[in-house]
């Protein structure tokens, strides 16, 4: 059991000296403003093949939020054009696909992204409320505007 401890702490103790290393070694880096021997000593910090991991999936999310909104755009138009429901429009007014078009252009995506404005109530809730506790029990003690009362 001791070995097991010994080997992990000597494990730890060289990552820990060849750490010591690198930052000094960095910090005499950019103290000289050597920029190339700065980018490589920060790669031997980081782990490039979870970074690449990590773009690819990254590109791949990308492609398939595309693909996904080049599809919604077909159907639209496809609908603006066969069905008759749009009488009047000319065929160029409607909305036409291109591959170069980004995901956030697209006009069902802008309106599912705009802010809606809540239309102001029309009756105020709490004059409800006093109304049933007026049925209920007995009118409710509300301080007066000009405190007269």
């Amino acid at each position: 059991m001791m070995d097991v401890f010994e080997s992990m702490k000597s494990d730890l103790d060289t990552t820990w000296k060849r750490n010591e290393i690198l930052n000094d070694q960095l910090l005499e880096a950019t103290l000289k403003h050597d920029v190339e021997k700065c980018v490589l000593m920060c790669n031997d910090f980081v782990n490039v093949t979870s970074l690449d991991k990590i773009k690819k999936v990254k590109r791949e999310s990308i492609d398939v939020q595309k693909n996904l909104h080049k599809r919604i755009k077909i159907l639209e138009y496809d609908v603006q054009r066969g069905c008759d429901l749009l009488t009047g429009v000319r065929e160029s007014n409607l909305y036409t696909i291109s591959i170069s078009d980004t995901a956030a252009s697209s006009p069902i995506c802008l309106m599912g992204k705009s802010k809606k404005a809540h239309p102001p109530k029309m009756v105020p809730t709490h004059s409800k409320l006093e109304l049933i506790h007026m049925d209920l029990c007995v009118p409710m003690m509300v301080e007066s505007i000009y405190k007269t009362l």
